[in-house]
């Protein structure tokens, strides 16, 4: 089944460094994936 990825969702406010590193790995995983299938 293709299955359309959404970006992650993004917090409306980042309360640790860490959701905000966690949150830009997981864009920039998204975005890798993207890129990478284009028909």
């Amino acid at each position: 089944s293709t299955q359309m990825l959404s970006p992650p969702e993004r917090p409306r406010e980042f309360r640790h460094p860490n959701e905000l590193r966690q949150y830009l790995k997981e864009l920039n995983e998204y975005y890798a994936i993207m890129g990478r299938t284009r028909f």
